[in-house]
This record gives C-alpha cells, sequence and structure tokens, in this order.
C-alpha cells in the first residue's frame, strides 16, 4: 500500500529507520528502488512492502536534518524533535512531519511545559504501537489528550 496522510504504517516507519541506520541515505534509496525493479514481477507483496518503505524514506529525504540524524540510528521518538525542528511550511508539505507535529496555532496558545509534557507522552505511546497500526495524528492526540489529563478543550477558528 503506498502511504498517504492516514496511513503512515508503524511497521513501514521501523523498517525505514533501520535500513538507513549507519549508511548513506541515498545508497539506501537507490538500493530499495533497484529492489523494487528486480522483484516486481516476482514478488508482489514485497514489492507493496518496499514500496511502503520507499514512501517513508522520500518524506523523510525532504528534511536534510532528518536524514543526517538518520544515518546515525534515529529511533521513531527521534523523529518528533526532528520534525519540531522544521519550518511550518516544511511540515504542512510533508505527510509525515504534517502527522507528527502540533498545528502552528494551537501551539501558539499552549504553555510549552504543556507541550512538552504531551511529546514525550506522545513519543511513548508511538513506539509501544504495533507494526500494523497507522501513525496517530499528533493534533488529535493533542486534543484528546488536554480533555483528559487536563480537562481543557482547545479549538481553533
Amino acid at each position: 500500500m503506498l502511504l498517504t496522510e492516514d496511513t503512515i504504517e508503524m511497521g513501514a516507519i521501523r523498517k525505514s529507520l533501520e535500513m538507513v541506520k549507519g549508511k548513506q541515505f541515498k545508497k539506501v534509496l537507490d538500493d530499495t528502488n533497484e529492489k523494487i525493479g528486480k522483484k516486481k514481477d516476482t514478488n508482489p507483496k514485497e514489492v507493496e512492502s518496499l514500496q511502503s518503505i520507499m514512501s517513508v524514506l522520500n518524506m523523510i529525504a525532504q528534511a536534510p536534518e532528518a536524514v543526517k540524524a538518520l544515518e546515525k540510528g534515529l529511533k521513531i521518538e527521534d523523529l518528533y524533535a526532528a520534525a519540531a525542528k522544521m519550518n511550518d511550511k516544511q511540515k504542512k508539505i510533508n505527510d509525515l512531519w504534517d502527522q507528527m507535529t502540533i498545528d502552528p496555532e494551537m501551539s501558539a496558545v499552549l504553555d510549552k511545559s504543556i507541550i512538552d509534557e504531551f511529546t514525550k507522552e506522545m513519543q511513548t505511546r508511538v513506539a509501544r504501537l504495533p507494526d500494523e497500526a497507522f501513525l496517530p495524528n499528533t493534533d488529535e492526540q493533542l486534543d484528546g489528550y488536554l480533555k483528559q489529563k487536563k480537562g481543557v478543550r482547545v479549538s481553533k477558528g
């Protein structure tokens, strides 16, 4: 399955991170593309998995700071820190980063300590998700967190 905003599977993210660890990012992209070409006619299920991984790698490739960290061995939790450092325009044009970051309007009205507390909890929860689970939308998770933990409802607009 090719990935869209609502279907970024945790397994594809984990496999992407593992494939890049300790390697040059561009080489991993090239090798994965080559594998897809070789297996296209013989193993459709593996090709589908590789295409999902490729989608994640292409989204990550749009953030040079994340690429450098990935090559050193980034974990899923670390992707949140990389995403937070990106500018708002970069986040909105990339499904992965958009899913992993808090809307700028929302973060502008919240205390930094609440955001930090939520982010830490979110990183822990996401790291525990099974491979077949989809990456949760951070804004939706924040809304639920504020209602449940803080008894607060924040509406945009």
